[in-house]
């Protein structure tokens, strides 16, 4: 059971892929992640063999291909007065993150093996 390591997470978070994409074979699935546009930020796309189901963020205790995805959570005030916030997650998921870093970071967190697939090691 391979992970990455914290070298090639930063190699590759330095890469852009913005018109290409990166693909992982993370605990027998295909993750691809791919670099978009979203409200005038470049944002992490992933997606799970190819696909991205809307069932997998709202239901995540009933797919197991929600854990690839990122935990959808609000930071709440205390009170008014008080600086400290409080962590409330909405138990849904979010599909992409902040950059290619987080995303596998996180990757290497909730699997067993993560491994970088070559691209003339893909099929499609």
């Amino acid at each position: 059971m391979s992970k990455l390591s914290k070298e090639q997470i930063k190699e590759l978070s330095n890469k852009k892929f913005v018109l290409g994409r990166l693909k992982l074979k993370c605990d027998g699935y295909v993750i691809t992640l791919r670099d978009g546009i979203y409200k005038r930020k470049v944002r992490t796309d992933i997606s799970v063999d190819g696909w991205l189901k809307g069932q997998w963020l709202v239901e995540p205790d009933a797919h197991p291909e929600s854990k690839f995805f990122m935990p959808f959570v609000r930071y709440i005030k205390m009170s008014p007065q008080s600086k400290k916030r409080e962590k409330i997650e909405l138990g849904m998921r979010r599909p992409d993150f902040a950059s290619i870093g987080q995303a596998l970071r996180h990757l290497n967190k909730v699997c067993d093996s993560v491994e970088l697939i070559e691209e003339n090691d893909c099929e499609s």
